[in-house]
């Protein structure tokens, strides 16, 4: 997979998605309100994640971001 660039926009960063953030991603996926509007609904897991990374992101599949609220420095989603 090619690198993907880094997007910055006035008040938010896109960046390429990253194993450092499988903690935040199962947080955010598992979230009644998210996972709710998903067609996979069961609990997501870190090891369901690290696979959708090297089976999906990692071979170019799919591309993931995560955005980044630039005044907090926060990742708030993907």
């Amino acid at each position: 997979m090619e690198n993907l660039p880094i997007l910055t926009g006035e008040k938010v960063v896109l960046r390429p998605i990253t194993d450092a953030d499988t903690d935040n991603i199962v947080r955010w996926r598992n979230t009644p309100s998210v996972r709710d509007n998903f067609i996979f609904r069961q609990t997501f897991t870190p090891e369901m994640h690290r696979n959708w990374l090297k089976t999906k992101v990692a071979t170019g599949e799919v591309v993931q971001y995560i955005i980044v609220d630039k005044a907090a420095d926060t990742a708030v989603g993907s």
